[in-house]
């Protein structure tokens, strides 16, 4: 068969997605080998984006999903239309870069680098929402961008309130002491130094995270440390196109990790994780130390120390019933699928089965890109349909798949990302209050490890 024919059997695709849970064939999907940076032309508008498209399925708009963005993208590049610093902001800004758009592109375009780049090039041209303004210049005042003190960055962690986080915190300090002074150099230690990135949120807002990861942590008898000159991650710069501003504290962060010889950084914050994994190399090339979410990090552990978990409120006869969303920051933009399904199934007392959309398929919460912050509303009505499926979920599975009985709805929604689990949370508050929605660390702080 001549290269040619095969080339265009490959190019043929599967067709539609089947009730949006399926992408089209990897195989088939058009690779031209080359990407520049107007690669929204080869746009074919083809509607697969349309029907995954979250924030379309709330507004019908035609601004708001890729294939009409990219529309939008051909116009300002050809001067058929205007550019207007105001009209522009929503069809930049309502649009959660969670990626699913380009998990099904036929022909293989990525949309979220069409997408940041968009927003990248309009915010130097001085499009910026003031909310965007305000977060940005607490960022690079306060190293954080809830308008916090840099300096209350770890009040979570005192003696009392979470004695695993404070000892790590007094690890950190004072190893960042020794190298300081001299006393000590990063190559001085032989065991396997972890460095546990918080991250703003989890320092700021849920202290939850923070304090069940140093719990588990410590449970897995990880010697860790804390960074007591943490800054921002820049996640949400990156996002909002302010990439010019999020460079500095990619070196800050890069170095200040370095400087103290940690081999391995954890996360809880699937944000940062992303960040980490996605961004930092481009701008400091090899990071010099590992990288690993929670739901990474401890079947690796606890695989390598041949450690069994159990839940220690329910039981293996009794076990409590939960189902995972994938975020897209761990999922589409880091592949992290196969690890946190893994651990679920390690714990005894808990009982995973899946939601009809996951791993590369699942719905994105609402939450990301600056869409919680910037249009609250639609972020609130995407989560709500995720639970939604939560639900239904259930029933489908109550129906159709378990022996045993369960109930109809789920007893627990679970996810790790910060952000997910409170967009999810929020939803759930006023829609089905009675659906837990937790992060899957809270979880593993009432496991024991033996």
């Amino acid at each position: 068969m001549s290269d040619e024919k095969i080339r265009e059997e490959k190019v043929v695709t599967t067709g539609p997605t089947v009730s949006s849970m399926f992408a089209p064939d990897q195989e088939n999907l058009v690779d031209p080998g080359y990407k520049t940076d107007n690669d929204f032309e080869r746009c074919i508008q083809c509607g697969y984006c349309r029907n995954v498209c979250r924030v379309y399925s709330i507004t019908f708009s035609e601004r708001d999903y890729a294939g009409g963005r990219n529309r939008i993208l051909k116009a300002l590049s050809k001067k058929e239309i205007d550019f207007d610093k105001e009209e522009i902001i929503p069809s930049i800004y309502q649009c959660m870069l969670c990626g699913h758009c380009r998990t099904v592109c036929p022909v293989g375009i990525d949309l979220l680098e069409v997408f940041q780049n968009y927003r990248r090039t309009v915010v130097r041209k001085g499009v910026l929402p003031e909310k965007l303004g305000i977060l940005k210049n607490s960022i690079l005042t306060n190293k954080n961008p809830f308008l916090e003190s840099g300096t209350d960055r770890y009040n979570w962690c005192d003696s009392e309130t979470c004695k695993e986080g404070y000892d790590a915190y007094q690890r950190g300090v004072e190893r960042t002491r020794k190298i300081e002074s001299g006393e000590l150099k990063p190559s001085d230690i032989d065991e396997h130094l972890v460095g546990y990135f918080v991250g703003c949120t989890s320092s700021y807002r849920n202290n939850e995270l923070s304090t069940a990861t140093c719990r588990i942590l410590e449970k897995l008898g990880v010697k860790f440390i804390l960074f007591p000159d943490e800054y921002c991650c820049g996640s949400v710069m990156f996002r909002t196109g302010l990439e010019d501003d999020a460079v500095q504290l990619v070196k800050y962060n890069t170095e200040m990790i370095k400087k103290l010889g940690v081999n391995e950084l954890v996360f809880s914050c699937a944000g940062c994780f992303s960040t980490f994994t996605t961004e930092y190399p481009q701008f400091v090339g090899e990071l010099g130390f590992e990288l690993s979410h929670l739901v990474q990090f401890v079947p690796k552990i606890v695989k390598q120390k041949g450690l069994k978990i159990r839940y220690t409120k329910r039981t293996k006869e009794d076990p409590m019933i939960i189902t995972y969303h994938d975020p897209c920051h761990l999922g589409r933009y880091c592949g992290v699928y196969d690890e946190p399904r893994e651990l679920m199934n390690m714990i005894e007392g808990v009982k995973f089965i899946e939601m009809k959309h996951n791993r590369e398929m699942s719905l994105c919460c609402g939450a990301g890109g600056g869409v919680r912050a910037l249009y609250g509303e639609i972020s609130v009505n995407i989560a709500s349909n995720r639970l939604d499926e939560t639900v239904a979920c259930w029933e489908d599975i109550n129906e159709d798949r378990l022996k045993e009985a369960i109930e109809s709805d789920a007893e627990v929604l679970v996810s790790a990302c910060v952000f997910c689990k409170n967009n999810l949370h929020l939803a759930a508050s006023r829609t089905k209050p009675d659906l837990p929605v937790i992060d899957l660390s809270m979880i593993l702080e009432d496991c024991e490890f033996y």
